[in-house]
């Protein structure tokens, strides 16, 4: 039992989704974590009984669970020593979960896009309190004229990506309350919201590349890292905005 617990655990998404427009990024949201318990049984965190807490689960023949205390089970498929999918009795003739690949896997960029987000607020916000504490001090600005200007249009390509990422979230948050804004007649807003995605996500690896190269061998080590964590956090941004199908023309979905 503990052997088929340590192959179910790792990263699933929904077999029932869109692939191929924007809609991909509530699969990326929904994925589901499988891993084991403390006692070393199957445990899926989302899938909860009524008092909210994870449901229980007792393996009773060769990759079956049975709900303990209740009816449901979960049985899942392996194809070459792997999980090729499993489901849950009750949603198991129209929804099975597929292993999600590592490219796409909410487990592994669902960390990397908070770091992203962390990096780029801290890059944006420095720059004006650096101007401010270097106007107190009445000293030059560190980054002014032509030889400053990577490091500015990285900044403004993070407010960007920013207002990206909250529009993406008000876009998605819809979903809860107005179904009525999914009609052709936001399709220019999508379409607008697409391509600011698209322009400052690459105007941002660009920017943070120019800059990360300008003057590197004078550079401080703080700087050194700053650029380079930069360069990664528009890396990141622009994967998951490829993968999810947030850039681009189409309004098909």
């Amino acid at each position: 039992a503990a052997e088929h617990v340590r192959l179910m655990a790792g990263t699933y998404m929904s077999s029932r989704g869109q692939a191929s427009n924007f809609f991909s990024a509530l699969g990326f949201l929904s994925q589901l974590q499988v891993s084991a318990d403390a006692d070393g049984g199957l445990l899926v965190p989302a899938m909860q009984d009524l008092n909210g807490e994870p449901m229980k689960w007792r393996e009773v023949s060769p990759f079956v669970w049975q709900q303990v205390g209740g009816k449901e089970r979960i049985a899942a498929r392996i194809e070459g020593g792997r999980v090729a999918l499993f489901s849950v009795g009750s949603v198991s003739p129209f929804l099975v979960m597929l292993p999600a690949p590592w490219w796409k896997s909410s487990a592994i960029f669902t960390p990397l896009l908070a770091g992203a987000i962390a990096v780029l607020l801290v890059a944006l916000m420095a720059w004006p309190a650096t101007a401010l504490l270097r106007r107190h001090y009445r000293l030059w600005p560190a980054h002014a004229g032509a030889p400053g200007r990577p490091w500015r249009l990285a900044r403004i390509a993070a407010a960007g990506a920013l207002a990206a990422l909250a529009g993406w979230s008000a876009v998605f948050a819809q979903l809860n309350g107005n179904i009525f804004a999914f009609s052709p007649a936001f399709d220019a807003g999508f379409v607008a919201l697409k391509l600011w995605t698209a322009v400052f996500c690459a105007g941002g690896i660009a920017a943070s590349l120019w800059d990360a190269c300008r003057g590197w061998p004078g550079r401080r080590l703080l700087a050194r890292i700053g650029s380079i964590l930069l360069v990664l956090a528009f890396a990141t941004l622009a994967w998951l905005v490829a993968v999810l199908k947030l850039a681009g023309c189409s309004v098909d979905y």
